[in-house]
């Protein structure tokens, strides 16, 4: 009896077998998770976010995340299996310790992955519960608590591991050194050359599709060879058919100028570049993204069916930005009339309402002025439908277009 109260007051106890059993040290707890998780964590941790970084379906994402997941079940077997097999994981078999119930027994598999899970209530109070050992008198955590266990330091035979585990950590930094590799030669080197591609594309690109679309009447040869080598492969069928249909129908000289453009994504090899064009012929210009044209510079008489020519068109389009101006001021003269017409009662009747008559004679005449600037607007784009260019433009709705930056 005096035995066990002497071991009691001393702090340490005898197991089942004879051994005397003390809590492990808080120094000797953190080194063992060093060996068995952070190292091997790190590892995995580096391998993942290359392999997720890198390009999907790439090889380098593949090997990343293969040696990624072939770690964690590493970890998962060292640190859930083989305690409950043999009694001892990687990093406690080097320091000495290990994992217990209150009875001094081996906890399962389950108990052991229950407890590494409530080791997240040890992190979120700012890893208070990793330092609880610290003040507790049997060293538990608060996953110990949870889980019902215990670490405690075991006296006795046990297989050196020393090395193996020095073996272990080598690999480890081996693959985080393997990580760092790939992330440069996959991830760093593409992206850098995908940047310098887009900036040379930025530059360039704009003036190679102008060269590849526009041509004229006097070197329509030359300008049709010259687009063929300039576009891929796969889209030079295209361009060869459309050049036929040009040469059937008699070419004009057609002029393409690139008004807006991005780049939507490059790589080292291959970009894609979104762009607004501009075309001008031999009859006149048509803006890629508008509703008005400027037509033909020669006079032209007004068509049978009454609609109006090109030159007049443009006439008519000036009055109606004139008169759409003056129907802003006028509208804005109405709108002053009938505040002050509304505004308490007039001292004057008949100022008051001498303003009132004014504002309905302003309105009367912006609602016609309105209405007959749409009925222009209309005739001006029946017009542009009838007068449009004779021949249409090389490319009137270009499919999307692949650029190859040049040396590639």
């Amino acid at each position: 009896m005096t035995v066990a109260l002497d071991d009691v007051l001393s702090g340490t106890e005898v197991s089942h077998d004879g051994l005397e059993v003390r809590p492990a040290g808080w120094g000797a707890r953190a080194g063992a998770f060093c060996i068995d998780v952070l190292f091997a964590f790190g590892a995995a941790l580096s391998l993942l976010l290359i392999g997720w970084s890198a390009p999907r379906g790439g090889a380098v994402s593949w090997v990343c995340l293969v040696l990624a997941a072939l770690v964690v079940v590493a970890i998962g077997v060292n640190r859930l299996v083989a305690p409950a097999i043999t009694g001892w994981s990687l990093g406690r078999s080097v320091f000495g310790i290990a994992v217990v119930d209150r009875d001094g027994l081996r906890p399962g598999p389950w108990r052991l992955l229950a407890r590494d899970a409530a080791h997240l209530l040890d992190t979120l109070p700012l890893f208070l519960g990793w330092l609880w050992p610290l003040i507790d008198d049997r060293g538990r955590t608060f996953a110990d608590l949870l889980s019902h266990t215990e670490v405690r330091e075991v006296d006795g035979p046990r297989r050196d591991l020393r090395r193996l585990a020095g073996t272990v950590a080598a690999i480890t930094a081996a693959l985080a050194v393997l990580a760092a590799g790939l992330g440069y030669l996959g991830v760093y080197r593409p992206q850098q050359a995908g940047a310098e591609a887009r900036v040379e594309i930025e530059d360039r690109g704009p003036k190679i599709v102008v060269d590849m679309l526009s041509y004229t009447k006097d070197s329509v040869d030359e300008d049709f060879a010259r687009a063929q080598s300039l576009v891929t492969d796969g889209y030079r069928p295209e361009v060869i058919k459309q050049q036929t249909a040009v040469r059937e129908t008699g070419p004009v000289d057609n002029d393409y100028w690139v008004s807006n453009s991005a780049v939507l994504s490059a790589t080292a090899d291959r970009a894609t570049m979104l762009m607004l064009l501009q075309v001008g012929q031999e009859a006149g210009f048509l803006h890629a993204a508008g509703s008005h044209a400027r037509l033909p510079r020669r006079p032209m008489a007004r068509s049978p069916k009454g609609r109006l020519a090109p030159r007049q068109h443009c006439q008519a389009h000036k009055r109606n930005v004139r008169r759409t101006r003056c129907c802003g001021a006028l509208a804005r003269m109405l709108w002053v009339a009938r505040a002050r017409g509304l505004r308490g009662r007039p001292r004057r009747p008949m100022v008051h309402w001498g303003r009132v008559l004014v504002g309905v004679a302003v309105a009367r005449l912006a609602v016609s002025m309105i209405s007959r600037c749409a009925r222009d607007d209309e005739r001006a784009s029946a017009c542009v439908g009838h007068h449009g260019p004779t021949v249409g433009p090389l490319f009137t709705t270009p499919p999307p277009l692949v650029i190859t930056p040049p040396g590639s």
